[in-house]
């Protein structure tokens, strides 16, 4: 339903204060993102309530699934997303523990993953690994215990599409579960207006760039500034976005450098990805923190929309805020802006 539009909500102006928006992207920070009001989730730029939030992964961490200590370390950090990892993780001789303690671990009513997605990350397709991974999940899915899974090494829409059938034939409590695809090679990337058009029934969520793979494959060094993987990251995002997909940026390898993880949690950011990869607790606050809005991007913003219902009115479709000329872009900024700060 569309409600009856209205000339101004001092309710949703009060909400974007400064003061009370960064106390809100601060805590979030520590404690998690809140989940919003029927009056929070309304959508500016469509004017309409939507019944349907997007999950919100800022950060998609990877754990072994064959550590079980790890596992339940992650299930209490309160994050986001947490992947249980059956690939790169887990050694060859160790696939089938992992396995058993993944579909042990969902399985326990007594381990709580808070707010936390559930996913799990299986091998990929032709590695030889797959279909005991599926026929050991079967039931997992079934039951309704994961919410997502991620596959690497996505080459094509077939890998995807795979995916999708199988989830369909666990049945009713799989129906919601999402997908996230790992683009790992140059054949991914020039084929990945395909691979993000794949027929999965609105499953695939997000697009993943694993950078070390995507080296590995092209032959690119690998170098501290990643300029050499510009091209690559933006590609990932433009088509992510073009098909109103989540685009998540590269692992830190740097894990112990809070500044390094920062520093490229920024750049992700400033590029257009909406999430990153984490795969140590010390990534968590300044991953968390990278994806806050500055101080000056709010405010800015907050002018911007308090001065934009008057100028309309007033029949401007152009206007100066604090010396730059705003006009329909830079709104649809503003409410970028405002759309991230209530969703932290």
């Amino acid at each position: 339903r569309h409600p009856q539009r209205q000339r101004s909500n001092p309710t949703m102006h009060s909400l974007f204060s400064p003061s009370i928006l960064l106390a809100r992207s601060k805590s979030s920070v520590k404690n998690g993102p809140k989940p919003l009001n029927k009056q929070q989730k309304y959508c500016f730029s469509q004017n309409h309530f939507t019944d349907k939030e997007p999950t919100l992964r800022r950060i998609l961490f990877n754990v072994p699934g064959s550590d079980q200590r790890k596992i339940q370390k992650a299930a209490g950090l309160n994050l986001d997303s947490i992947a249980l990892d059956l690939e790169d993780g887990v050694a060859f001789n160790m696939k089938e523990a992992a396995r058993k303690m993944v579909v042990s671990t969902l399985s326990d009513s007594s381990i709580s993953f808070g707010r936390a997605e559930r996913m799990v990350r299986i091998n990929a397709f032709g590695s030889g690994f797959e279909e005991d991974d599926l026929s050991a999940l079967r039931d997992v899915f079934s039951n309704g215990f994961l919410d997502a899974v991620s596959i690497p090494k996505v080459e094509c829409p077939q890998h995807l599409e795979r995916m999708a059938t199988y989830l369909d034939e666990c049945g009713p409590q799989a129906k919601d579960v999402k997908i996230l695809a790992f683009i790992e090679s140059a054949r991914a990337l020039i084929d990945l207006k395909e691979i993000c058009r794949s027929q999965t029934r609105d499953r695939l969520s997000a697009i993943i760039f694993a950078s070390e793979d995507f080296c590995a494959n092209t032959g690119i060094t690998r170098t501290t500034d990643a300029k050499e993987l510009q091209y690559a990251r933006s590609t990932v995002v433009a088509h992510a976005v073009a098909h109103n997909i989540q685009p998540i940026d590269m692992v830190c390898l740097d894990y112990k450098n809070q500044e390094v993880v920062a520093r490229e949690t920024a750049e992700g950011r400033i590029m257009g990805f909406t999430g990153k990869q984490a795969i140590h607790p010390n990534q968590i606050e300044a991953i968390y923190q990278g994806f806050v809005p500055s101080d000056n991007e709010i405010d800015f913003a907050r002018k911007i929309l308090e001065q934009d219902a008057l100028q309309q009115a007033a029949g401007k479709g152009a206007y100066s805020v604090d010396g730059k000329m705003i006009d329909r872009p830079l709104y649809l900024w503003a409410l970028g802006i405002q759309k991230r700060i209530l969703q932290q």
